[in-house]
């Protein structure tokens, strides 16, 4: 599976553009409506290794 932070570096940002199906579908949440295309902005702070990381 990707992950939407896979290569990026610390300080460094994101547009993620997020279509219904894989979004929150016919169900909608808060204020964003059922079948709605929804935009992310991320930027990535930190990066915390777990032990599985190792």
């Amino acid at each position: 599976m990707y992950s939407i932070t896979e290569g990026m570096r610390v300080g460094g940002e994101r547009r993620v553009i997020v279509p219904s199906k894989l979004g929150y579908g016919q169900k909608g949440m808060n204020e964003i409506p059922r079948g709605a295309t929804f935009e992310l902005n991320v930027q990535l702070l930190k990066v915390v290794q777990t032990e599985e990381g190792k």
